[in-house]
């Protein structure tokens, strides 16, 4: 039987790292099959793409840039010319993916067992590696009739980027006050800019008090953090408490990763005090939605109660002070009732993403706060998909959102009330912060589509129309399908 050769198609998350050099041609098999590996597709005719799918990329990470090599068993780098596999191992070992190639390459190469170590690198330097994905995480008997190979990274941990600290909105400790430490796992910067390492990276997490006389860990704690009950004594006035866990670290200025115990440290003077101590913090909450439309008003309202007194109330935006319960603050008002009740309503809430963090405080000091995230939007024109404009069973269409924008999509089925297959696809994107997508028979009844690593979809019957919403709450504008088809 005629072979014929091995496709790959390498996306999103293929990365790679080290210096390596070119080998002479790996012991791999004479027989060649056809493969092909990419980001998954909405169904359609005919045979769907396999699936490469992205894992341990840094939370809220700067432009970058893939490369990757493939290693034969021997560990060798295979060699490329033209994306064609060098049998004398002159050719190129890295594959680059970066925007200019939309993160992806075809490759042609024969069936056996490969190996794939990966770096993922910032776009503005070429100096920080934020991800990397190991060999022995990435192992594949490629062959005929595979169909997918999932490639693993992990963040990349910088020891002297990242911290134990007072969570938001908290600044002093004293005796029997509650505090929040949040652990913050961060990548190396990017001109200036830290991006978060996703929890899944960091193994477990240990919480310690230095001394048992500087307080009590409330539980075990987690990869978020932990709380602590504050004590000291005149001898020991400090707070100090330590997190180890184990993560992935840069291995000298290479570009290869190992993952490596951490310990991290919180020291912090405790005001002591000899009153009968007020132990319980406020209840707090807040109530926002997800996305409202720039330049209009905004209410946000909520609950803080306490079991003495709620002597203050503050709303920040984006770590600006914007409403509060104390006329002295100079902003606008909370209003508060003898039930708990309070709210307040701010105008324009300008387009972008609004991180809201309500802080209360009792009379003793004590704090709590509720965070929450708005993406504040400027609409777009409706658009309609038609199953009648197209062949009647499935329409599509690709739209420019611009940054901090919305978009409304109706769909008519041209007739067909069996199940529908509604979908969105966010272009050139590795993962999906600041994007919220909806959909329901009309705009009044509409719910989250399942999101997945490729797109946002949903499912319905029953109706001969339905209503789709895409939010982008990102600063930057991005490419958009939407996809409706019938599904039975």
């Amino acid at each position: 039987m005629t072979r014929v050769p091995l496709l790959f198609f390498l996306s999103t998350l293929l990365a790679g790292c080290g210096t390596v050099h070119p080998a002479p041609a790996p012991s791999v098999s004479n027989h060649l099959v056809a493969l092909t590996l990419g980001r998954p597709l909405p169904p359609s005719p005919g045979p769907s793409a396999a699936s490469l799918l992205a894992q341990g990329l840094p939370i809220g990470a700067p432009p970058l840039h893939f490369a990757v090599h493939v290693l034969d068993q021997t560990g060798h780098p295979i060699a490329f010319n033209a994306g064609v596999y060098d049998p004398t191992g002159a050719g190129e070992t890295t594959i680059l993916l970066n925007s200019a190639n939309a993160f992806s390459q075809a490759l042609l190469l024969p069936e056996g067992v490969y190996s794939f170590e990966s770096a993922v690198k910032d776009d503005a330097t070429d100096q920080i590696l934020l991800a990397y994905g190991s060999p022995e995480d990435n192992r594949s008997n490629v062959q005929d009739g595979q169909g997918t190979v999932r490639l693993k990274v992990h963040s990349v941990y910088d020891p002297s980027s990242s911290a134990l600290a007072l969570g938001e909105g908290e600044s002093r400790i004293s005796t029997n006050r509650r505090i929040n430490l949040m652990l913050l796992a961060k990548t190396a910067p990017v001109a200036g800019r830290l991006s978060g390492v996703p929890t899944g990276d960091l193994g477990p997490v240990t919480y310690r008090l230095k001394n048992e006389t500087d307080g009590r860990l409330d539980s075990a704690g987690s990869a978020l953090g932990i709380n602590v009950l504050a004590l000291g004594t005149p001898s020991d006035a400090v707070l100090d408490v330590e997190a180890r866990f184990s993560a992935w670290v840069r291995t000298g200025t290479s570009d290869t990763a190992s993952l490596q115990a951490q310990t991290v440290s919180f020291s912090h003077a405790i005001e002591l005090t000899g009153f009968r101590p007020d132990v319980s913090a406020p209840v707090v909450t807040m109530t926002v939605p997800q996305s409202t439309r720039a330049g209009t008003p905004l209410t946000v309202l909520g609950t803080a109660m306490d079991d003495v007194q709620v002597q203050s109330l503050r709303l920040y935006d984006n770590q600006t002070l914007v409403a509060s319960l104390q006329a002295e603050d100079g902003v606008p008002p909370v209003s508060l009732d003898a039930a708990g009740r309070w709210v307040t309503t701010l105008t324009p809430i300008p387009a972008g993403r609004h991180q809201w963090t309500t802080v209360a405080t009792d009379s003793s000091g004590n704090e709590a706060s509720a965070t929450q995230v708005l993406l504040a939007v400027t609409p777009l024109p409706d658009q309609t998909l038609n199953y009648a404009d197209h062949d009647g069973y499935t329409a599509t269409d690709q739209f420019l959102l611009p940054a901090n924008s919305e978009l409304w999509v109706h769909v008519e089925t041209a007739g067909l009330t069996g199940e529908q297959f509604l979908a969105f696809f966010p272009l050139g994107v590795q993962d999906h912060h600041d994007f919220l997508a909806t959909a329901g028979v009309d705009r009044s009844q509409q719910a989250p589509m399942d999101d997945t690593t490729a797109l946002y979809r949903a499912f319905f019957r029953g109706q001969t129309s339905y209503e789709m919403h895409f939010v982008n709450g990102r600063d930057t504008a991005i490419e958009l399908i939407a996809r409706s088809v019938y599904n039975e």
